[in-house]
């Protein structure tokens, strides 16, 4: 390996953070080590108990975190051994994209709880609207997942300010808005419903 190691790239895909040669065999360890710690702790302190619930589930997106963190590790320090460290943001795009589609697909699998999934003051109030979003962006997250990780092969220039954008966007911030929404068109639905038992009452009495 070289005598420097990148662990960081800028948005034009330069190496601006360098480490020494005899901390590499510390990243991979500290990283991924710390994910898989991190969520045995959150499954631990979930005060509902809803992650320990999902069972095999959980152990699977365990072992998918550790194993894909890990792989990219090593796939950077393959490409810096090899002098070919030019390309790091766009590994890391890619780990990007294949993460989200990942994610996605275990949405559904998701119980409501306070660590992991489409968390908003509406999703963790009521079940059923942490349902249907997680159902809904589920897929979209699989396909924008899929999106992301084919963006440095169709739009090389400018992938990583589409990708940014999207992410933001599309899979944060329209999950955020799409559980509001839900929750105001139930709101409506039961105010309506309530209206229309009184209605109903009132013409009885009368």
């Amino acid at each position: 390996m070289p005598e420097e190691l990148p662990v960081h790239w800028d948005i034009n895909n330069n190496a601006d953070r360098m480490v020494d040669k005899s901390a590499a065999w510390a990243i991979p360890l500290i990283i991924s080590g710390g994910i898989y710690a991190l969520l045995w702790l959150i499954a631990w302190v979930d005060p509902k108990q809803r992650l320990q619930e999902m069972a095999s589930k959980f152990h699977q997106l365990k072992l998918m975190m550790v194993a894909s963190f890990t792989l990219l590790i090593f796939l950077i320090l393959y490409n810096a051994a090899r002098n070919e460290i030019a390309d790091g943001s766009t590994w890391i795009m890619m780990f990007q994209g294949i993460l989200f589609a990942v994610l996605g697909n275990f949405f559904q699998s998701l119980k409501p709880n306070y660590f992991i999934g489409i968390r908003t003051p509406w999703t963790l109030e009521f079940e059923w609207i942490w349902r249907k979003t997680h159902k809904v962006f589920g897929w979209v997250w699989i396909i924008g997942g899929l999106a992301i990780l084919a963006l440095p092969f169709l739009l090389p220039d400018t992938a990583q300010g589409i990708s940014g954008t999207f992410t933001l966007v599309v899979l944060v911030g329209m999950p955020y808005l799409y559980s509001f929404i839900l929750w105001k068109c139930g709101n409506k639905k039961a105010k309506g419903h309530i209206g229309k038992n009184s209605s109903d009452l009132n013409n009885n009495m009368l």
